[in-house]
C-alpha cells in the first residue's frame, strides 16, 4: 500500500488541475458570451458635478434657459417665491421696484450661509410675469468659495458659480461659447433656451480664455445690454 500513494497522489493531482481548468474555460466562457456595459452619454438634466468645491448632494442643476426648475418664464410672482423658497430653504427679500428695459421689478435670495449674502440670485418680472434670472454678480471681480452649507444652484450638468470655462466646454463642448463683450462672457445655446453670464479671471479686459471662472448665470431678460452679458 505505501508503494502505491505516491502514484495515487499524482493520480489526484492531475484529476484536480483537469477540474479546475474546466471551471476557468467555463467561467472564460460566460464572461465572453455576457452582454457589455457601457456608460450613457450625458443628457440635458443630468449632473456632471463642479470642481468649485461644492459636495454633489448640495448642487442643484435648476438653472435652465427658460426658467429655474420647474418654474418657467411666465410664471406669477407668487409660484416664483413658492418655489425658490421651497428649493433654497430660506424666504426671498420683497417683490420691489426695480430693473430696466422692460423689466420692471425683482425678487432677491440673498445667501443665509455666506456673510456678504453671495452668491445671490435675483430673478426679474416685466408685466407681472418672470422674465430673467441673475445666479451671482457681475460686480464680483473674485469669485469667492461657495458656502459651506446649503444648496449651490447650477446649470444643466452641474456648471456652477467660480467653475472654470475649460470644465464648461467639457461639460458642453462647442455649444458653449465665449465672449470679449463687457470684459468676458460665456454663452450656451440649449434646447431649453439661451443661458449665459460674465466670466472673471484674467488679468486684462476683454482677455476671455477657458482658464476664466463663471462669475454669473443668466437667462431670459435681465435688464438693459449695458447690465447683462
Amino acid at each position: 500500500m505505501e508503494d502505491n500513494q505516491p502514484v495515487m497522489g499524482r493520480a489526484i493531482g492531475v484529476r484536480l488541475r483537469i477540474v479546475l481548468a474546466a471551471i476557468a474555460a467555463r467561467a472564460a466562457t460566460i464572461a465572453a458570451a455576457a452582454p457589455t456595459t457601457v456608460a450613457p452619454a450625458l443628457g440635458a438634466g443630468d449632473h456632471a458635478g463642479s470642481q468649485a468645491q461644492v459636495p454633489f448632494g448640495r448642487l442643484r442643476a435648476v438653472l435652465a434657459g427658460d426658467g429655474i426648475g420647474r418654474v418657467r418664464f411666465g410664471a406669477s410672482p407668487h409660484a416664483v417665491r413658492t418655489a425658490i423658497d421651497a428649493m433654497l430653504g430660506q424666504a426671498g427679500g420683497p417683490y420691489r421696484r426695480g430693473g430696466s428695459c422692460l423689466v420692471n421689478h425683482q425678487i432677491t435670495w440673498w445667501d443665509q450661509w455666506a456673510p456678504d449674502g453671495q452668491p445671490s440670485l435675483a430673478v426679474y418680472f416685466a408685466h407681472g410675469r418672470l422674465a430673467g434670472y441673475q445666479y451671482g454678480t457681475y460686480r464680483n471681480w473674485i469669485v469667492r468659495r461657495p458656502p459651506d452649507r446649503g444648496p449651490v444652484l447650477a446649470a444643466t450638468r452641474g456648471l456652477t458659480l467660480g467653475d472654470t470655462l475649460a470644465l464648461g466646454r467639457r461639460l458642453y463642448g462647442r455649444p458653449l461659447r465665449l465672449s470679449e463683450a463687457q470684459g468676458g462672457t460665456w454663452l450656451l445655446a440649449t434646447r431649453r433656451g439661451e443661458i449665459d453670464g460674465y466670466a472673471w479671471g484674467m488679468p486684462h479686459h476683454g482677455d476671455v480664455s477657458l482658464q476664466r471662472v463663471v462669475a454669473t448665470i443668466d437667462a431670459g431678460n435681465v435688464g438693459c445690454p449695458a447690465a447683462s452679458p
